[in-house]
This record gives C-alpha cells, structure tokens and sequence, in this order.
C-alpha cells in the first residue's frame, strides 16, 4: 500500500474515535444513598433495602407517606450486594441512550433499559413523573424512549396500563421482590378481561368480559368510586386496559392495586390518620388461590398464623420459603420412605382438592379401597362413598386442600370424605367435625357406567382426560395392608381451637363476593375536621406523555 494511502486511513481513523467520544457520555444520576424526587416530592428513586435483607434494589418508593412502600422495582432478579458503590447511570451517545445499574463487584450490569429503536439523536435525560412513573425522554422533542409504567412489577398505579405485553407480577415473599409464581394480565387470546395465574399458565380467577362500562364479573366497578376505569381496543391485540384517579376537596389520596405474593389481587388507598394502607376490595378469597398451599399442603386463610399447614406426618418441603410465607412448594413426608406397610389414612373430612389420577372402582367398605391404595407406593388417599360404593384412589399427589370455614364453598360431588396416606406415627390426630373442609375434586366429572376408570386430571382447563383400561399396574408396596386407624376427627382441633369464634366474623368480612366496605372506604377521605368532602370530583393525574413511535415487537412475560 502506497505511503500516501496509509496515512490516509491513519488520519481517518482518528477522525472516527475522536467523534465518537465527543458524542458519548455517561452521566452518574444516582449513587449510594441519593435519590431523584418527583416534582412535588410525592415519589423518590433510590437504591433501597427490605426489612431483613441485605440486598439493594433501584426501586420506586412513595416518599410523601409515613410507611415506605415501593411502588416499582428495577433489578429484582439480581439484586445489589451493597448500597455503596452500587451507582445508576445514564449513556449518551448518538446512536442510543440507556439507564443502567452498576456495581464494581459484577462485570455486567445489574439491570439496564432497552436500547431505544429508532432515528438518532443528540442527547436524552431522565425524570420521575409526579404519577410516580420513570421516563427516558429525548432531550430533542421530549419523546418518550423507555417508561417504568411499560415495565410494571407487582403494583398497579393510575396512569398505567396493562396489556398484552405487560402484567403485574407477584413478589416472591413480602421480603423477597423477585418474580413469583402468580401475575395478572389480560387473558389471551381475546384480550377481552382480566386474569389471575399460577405459575403463567393456570388460571384460577377472572374478570368475565368487558362489557363497555364494567367486567361482568365486577359490576361494582360502575360504583362512583375515585377511579374512571378506560379499555382502548378490548378483544383485540392492541388492548390496553388501566384507569386514572380523581380527587377530592381534601386533596389527593394515594391509591394502588397490588398483586400479593400469595396471589390475591387487593386494592388500597391511604388512610391518613391511621398512618396506614386501608385494603377494600381483594379477589379471590385466599384459598381459592391456585398452588397457594403446594402438596399436602391445607389452606386454613388469614385466620391462623400461617396461611398453610401440612398433613400430619408430612413437613414442609422448603423450611426456609415456608417461614417466610411461601409455602407454593408444599409438604414432604417427614420420614422420607415414600411407601410403607404400616401407613395409614387422615380423614380430612370434605375438602375440595387437586390430584394427579384417579382410579375409579366399586367396593362394599372403605377397607377394600384402603387395601388397593395400600398395595400400590403411588396412591396418596382415597374417597369412598357409602351410598354409591364407588371408590376413588388417588395417585401422585393431592393438593390445594380449602377449608369451607374460608371459603364458603359448598358440599363436593357425594364422594365422602378424602382420606390422604400417611406414615401410622403421623396420624394420631384428626378432624373436628364442626370445623367442616368442602370437598370435590377440582374439575371432576361425573362418571356413570364405568366400573374401573384411570382419568387423568388437567389443572389448565379442568378437564378430565378419561382412559380405560390403566395405563399400568401401580408398583406394589405390600400384601399386609395395615388396618385403617380409628376415628381421626381431632386432626384440625389442634389447627383452628383457637379460630372457631372467629369463623363468623371472617366470612362476614372475607365475603365471596366484592368485598368493597362504605364506611372503610369513607376513611380515606376524612379530614382533620373529621368530615367526608365526597363530592366535587375532578381528574387528577395527567397522562404520561405519549411513548415514541415504534415497530410493534413481542415481549415474552416476565414470570
């Protein structure tokens, strides 16, 4: 190559990197301890801690309220080791503008925005929106390049939408904000209503469809309450449904919905002279929650300490998830033989349930199913109906177990009561016959004609897939079936003694339906002078500027 040519492409080399770092910056927005507040200081951004933990989280929190709630959180897969040196930044350059999250102990970054589509651009910043909403604008034309309320987690605030793309996702415990099992979103493939699911593909809950003003299954939403509730474009693609908030006289009053780590979806609004969030509308009723319990695992509600115990002779599966209130894993036999001669059975009274198979056979007593269920290590209990004869033994697991003291369902298909195998030095208690547990098994058929049936139970539409004959001969345990113990009706004396004078209040309070309360509701209106100034309603928030023309991409749900 001639001389000439090679200082040429020498020259014009250093041409291109000096423009190029005279067109890039990273500016430092947050470090440590600082925050960035919203206009009015209602809302702040910082690098946050739970209460026990010792991780950090970019985070969105109220910061005009006297309990710190975070409304929005960045990193919750991979949270900061410290606080210190844990730094947000913003990247300029001409071909893209990004936030991201940092600290010296990873080589990648913690968490950091898309890289925006488009034209480029000469420079960008960053602001936290007085609804509460994070945006990466263009410096240019304000255009919004990336928003907070296009990410949510498991907070629900006015001005944001959910979508076909964007779900509230549950945190994993109240401690632990990353991804839990459950979300909440906008049923496909219709996008006509809302859903609740477990584990992204169960579905346990919904709102019925959009009728213009209101879900059919909520037509309490049509209620002047403080929020104007908009669906853009429902039962297509492009369906965006969210609501705005309006205000009293007295002023503003912080508002959400939230999904909670046990997979309620609730709704709360401040209430200032309790210096606390009043909850006054929740659904489903908690154990009515798919998965909530895992397997073997009985839902007994709000009422007791915890929302879940085991069978007896089982344990929780993952001690530590289960004190701290996740119990989805559910129960393992505490002695880890899985079959066992001497195994008998707990009457769990009428419960209603979930199980793997089921094989359907005729028999004159309980005796003979507890014999077939016994020569097999794969049963885990059995149903036997007195009137009928027919048997039901179950196989795999059982699971989802509810209490109708909780839920206030009613009484099951006529099968009798479930009665789940258990190791003979677990089953020493049984089941209070006041204290009632409804039984039938999700989903089931009845099944006429048929003297043995194996089915096969399929959680996503409650469907029965019925086969004839069995597929195989179970693995046998044991000839020597042992004797089904006595009466077990003392099993949950030991779990709800100290809740049956509560069981009235509960249902009163924790009702099937929508469980809106008037005066509760009227509290968070309330004044220093004690008055309720319901009136003169007007429109609050405005809404986020317009997002930035885009190609239209799909984006796989967080779960």
């Amino acid at each position: 190559m001639p001389l000439s040519y090679t200082l040429f492409f020498f020259f014009f080399l250093q041409r291109i990197l000096t423009f190029t770092i005279a067109t890039s910056s990273t500016t430092i927005i947050l470090e440590g301890s600082t925050t960035l507040r919203s206009p009015n200081n209602t809302f702040e951004l910082g690098i946050f801690n739970l209460p026990s933990s010792n991780n950090f989280y970019l985070a969105i929190r109220y910061a005009s309220l006297s309990k710190q709630t975070l409304i929005w959180v960045a990193n919750r897969r991979q949270p900061s080791p410290t606080q210190t040196n844990t730094t947000l930044q913003l990247t300029n350059t001409t071909t893209t503008c990004h936030l991201s999250l940092t600290h010296p102990q990873t080589s990648l970054p913690l968490w950091q925005t898309p890289t925006p589509k488009g034209p480029s651009f000469s420079s960008c910043n960053v602001q936290l929106l007085e609804n509460g909403n994070l945006v990466l604008l263009s410096s240019e034309n304000g255009t919004v390049l990336w928003q907070s309320f296009d990410e949510p987690t498991d907070k629900w605030l006015p001005g944001m939408n959910l979508t076909r793309t964007q779900s509230l996702v549950s945190w994993k415990t109240e401690t632990d904000p990353s991804p839990g099992l459950y979300s909440l979103r906008l049923k496909p493939p219709d996008y006509g209503e809302l859903e609740l699911v477990f584990n992204g593909t169960d579905s346990y809950w919904s709102t019925g469809n959009w009728t213009g003003n209101f879900f059919t299954g909520i037509p309490e939403m049509t209620n002047p309450y403080i929020y104007r509730f908009h669906f853009e474009e429902p039962f297509t693609a492009a369906a965006s449904f969210g609501f705005t908030e309006t205000t009293s006289d007295s002023g503003f009053v912080p508002t959400m919905f939230r999904l909670e780590p046990h997979g309620q979806v609730q709704q709360y609004t401040w209430w200032k002279q309790a210096g606390a969030w009043n909850k006054f509308w929740f659904k489903p009723e908690v154990c009515q929650v798919r998965g909530l319990c895992g397997r073997f695992g009985v839902c007994e509600g709000h009422e007791s300490s915890e929302l879940c115990v085991c069978v007896d002779g089982f344990g929780p599966s993952d001690e530590v998830g289960w004190g701290n209130g996740d119990y989805t894993m559910g129960c393992v036999r505490k002695k880890m033989d899985s079959c066992d001669k001497r195994d008998g059975f707990q009457d769990m009274g009428l419960v209603k349930f979930g199980s793997g198979s089921v094989n359907f056979s005729k028999a004159k007593s309980r005796s003979f199913c507890e014999s077939k269920c016994l020569g097999s290590c794969e049963c885990v209990g059995l149903t036997f109906s007195e009137g009928s004869g027919l048997c039901k033994n179950f196989y795999g697991s059982v699971f989802d177990f509810q209490n109708v003291s909780s839920v206030g369902l009613g009484v099951g298909d006529g099968g009798g009561a479930l009665y789940v195998r258990v190791p003979r030095d677990g089953n020493e208690k049984g089941l209070d016959s006041k204290v009632l547990i409804v039984a039938v098994l999700v989903g089931s058929v009845a099944v006429l004609g048929v003297v043995v049936v194996q089915e096969s139970l399929d959680n996503n539409n409650n469907m029965l897939n019925i086969n004839t004959p069995m597929s195989k001969t179970p693995k046998s345990s044991s000839s020597s079936p042992a004797t089904s113990p006595g009466s077990t009706s003392r099993w949950l004396r030991r779990h709800n003694s100290n809740n049956n004078n509560h069981h009235h209040h509960h249902r009163q309070s924790l009702s099937a339906d929508f469980s809106y309360d008037p005066s509760s509701y009227a509290l968070n209106f309330e004044d220093d002078s004690g008055e309720l100034p319901l009136r003169n309603f007007s429109a609050r928030l405005p809404p986020s500027p317009p997002r930035r023309p885009t190609t239209t991409t799909s984006m796989a749900p967080c779960h």
